[in-house]
């Protein structure tokens, strides 16, 4: 099957694309998960923030513990090709079952443009969601994806760097801890060393 280009967008150097933004929706996976989409508006917000939605949608409390089963699903997916192994054969069920339900919604409009017709705005939200997920597996940034290296972390994203190897999912941050805590250990085993 092919995936209609548009629906998965192009990732501009140091840009992730929808789906693994969507994964990365929980902070610390390595150690004490932290859910950011803690309620239904929190997750609105999140689609909104993300330019899915133009404003606001209602999200019902299943619809929102759906969306995060699909979201473990996509990450536990992505996880494993991440580490160079085969997904599970549920994961990629799912997430097949996702893009035909998708894909079965694609229309042109009269400015012979790819739309998906006739579905609320959330499933619309989570069909192109599914979208970019088919885009990224089946695309050539695939050999790009990449476990944040933080034992506390776990975020996926995509290594852009020349020679594919970063290591976190973001310098500023994981990198930057990880650099401070070497630089302690460091520092602490010089001290040790010079008693």
């Amino acid at each position: 099957m092919v995936i209609i280009p548009q629906f998965c967008e192009e990732v501009r150097k140091g840009d992730e694309p929808l789906c693994l933004r969507f994964t990365n929706t929980v902070g610390s996976r390595g150690t004490a998960p932290e859910e950011h989409l803690k309620h239904p508006s929190a997750f609105s917000q999140w689609l909104v923030k993300q330019k899915v939605v133009p404003g606001p949608v209602t999200v019902s409390a299943k619809a929102l513990g759906d969306a995060i089963e699909y979201r473990e699903s996509l990450y536990r997916l992505f996880g494993r090709v991440a580490e160079g192994e085969k997904p599970a054969p549920a994961d990629l069920g799912r997430l097949n079952g996702e893009v035909e339900r998708a894909v079965s919604r694609l229309a042109i409009d009269t400015d012979l443009k790819w739309e998906i017709r006739g579905v609320s705005a959330l499933d619309r939200a989570l069909m192109l969601i599914s979208l970019s997920a088919a885009g990224l597996l089946g695309g050539p940034l695939i050999s790009r994806l990449r476990t944040c290296g933080s034992e506390t972390c776990g975020w996926l994203f995509l290594d852009h760097s020349k020679n594919r190897s970063r290591r976190w999912c973001d310098m500023s941050d994981c990198g930057n801890r990880a650099k401070a805590r070497r630089f302690q250990q460091r520092k602490k085993l010089a001290s040790h060393d010079s008693r």
